[in-house]
């Protein structure tokens, strides 16, 4: 067994999410001590952020036991332990990302790889949208074989990014970036 850690960083929270390879054994340190250790399905990524004044963490799921359709965790930090505060469905999801406008939060998810369609690249990518309690499906987006999802601004202009992979036969396929309109 390989117990190599593949770490991601969290920013907001300065947590650290250690992965080890060929388990589903996941650790939260902080500050260079273990907080919290849990189990979770192949993650790819993490995205931590905070709401309201509590903090959460979203364990990006790409895959578990063969199937590509397998739900996201997003849990709550209470200062000492962490919490399953919600799931999203998702479908070989690599990564997610936290963005708010105005006064609305929402959460992206870049989906790569689905297995409930024929088209296993052309899986479409998430938004939810924060309702007060939890995040709701807001907008499927077209993405192709989806790897990475980044939201900045220009001016006083919104943008989401995809960073697409691949498709069914190439491995030369377009990004999209859409532009946020109210």
């Amino acid at each position: 067994m390989n117990n190599q850690c593949m770490a991601y960083l969290t920013k907001l929270i300065r947590l650290t999410l250690c992965v080890y390879q060929g388990t589903r054994q996941c650790d939260v340190i902080q500050y260079g001590r273990r907080i919290v250790s849990f189990q979770a399905n192949q993650v790819y990524g993490a995205e931590s952020f905070e709401i309201d004044g509590f903090l959460y963490l979203m364990v990006v799921s790409y895959h578990a036991r063969g199937a590509y359709g397998v739900d996201s965790v997003i849990y709550r930090f209470n200062g000492a332990t962490l919490t399953r505060y919600q799931t999203v469905p998702t479908d070989g999801a690599l990564d997610a990302t936290y963005f708010v406008i105005g006064k609305e939060r929402y959460l992206a998810v870049a989906q790569h790889y689905g297995d409930r369609t024929s088209l296993k690249y052309r899986v479409k990518s998430q938004v939810y949208k924060w309702n007060g309690s939890k995040f709701v499906h807001f907008q499927a987006l077209h993405t192709t074989g989806a790897y990475d999802v980044d939201f900045f601004g220009i001016d006083n202009e919104q943008f989401l990014a995809f960073a697409n992979f691949q498709d069914t036969k190439s491995y030369s396929t377009n990004s999209h970036v859409y532009k946020w309109t109210s």
